[in-house]
């Protein structure tokens, strides 16, 4: 049985989504910050051991952003650092029909049910991001039972 939990840091100054760039092939392009701040994210998870924690299709998340900063100047938006990171560790569309990819954490973002980022300053240290990702017990569609929660009241 795969672990219930997979926790990671990628050092260095997090790096939020940035927009897409000019056409390329009739669609846009990942920005190259983007792009190579998700390698960073997928090689990180790899080296936390990715490849025995993979979610499939229909189990749920939830996933915790740290993001520690040495100024608030080059502070990111938190949700553009989630959508980066969500990003990086699903298996990519064109591969979905193969086997997921080995730092691929599950297979579509939209398994992430919970996802939080918070920000934390520390002007003696170094900046990194921590990103914990944790498999849901079966039965907890909080969706649903968020949605079913607000219509009773």
């Amino acid at each position: 049985m795969s672990e219930a939990s997979i926790t990671f840091e990628v050092p260095g100054r997090p790096r939020p989504w940035n927009r897409a760039e000019g056409k390329h092939g009739g669609g846009r392009r990942k920005h190259p910050v983007t792009k190579a701040y998700q390698e960073r994210v997928q090689m990180a998870a790899l080296q936390a051991g990715a490849a025995g924690f993979f979610a499939p299709k229909g189990m749920l998340l939830s996933m915790e952003i740290d993001v520690v900063l040495t100024s608030y100047r080059t502070c990111p938006d938190a949700d553009n650092m989630i959508k980066l990171v969500m990003d990086a560790l699903q298996v990519p569309k064109k591969l979905r029909e193969g086997s997921p990819p080995p730092a691929a954490l599950y297979y579509d973002d939209v398994q992430v049910k919970r996802p939080a980022c918070r920000m934390w300053l520390d002007r003696e240290g170094q900046s990194f991001m921590r990103v914990k990702v944790t498999k849901l017990p079966e039965g907890s569609d909080i969706w649903t039972t968020e949605r079913n929660t607000q219509r009773q009241s």
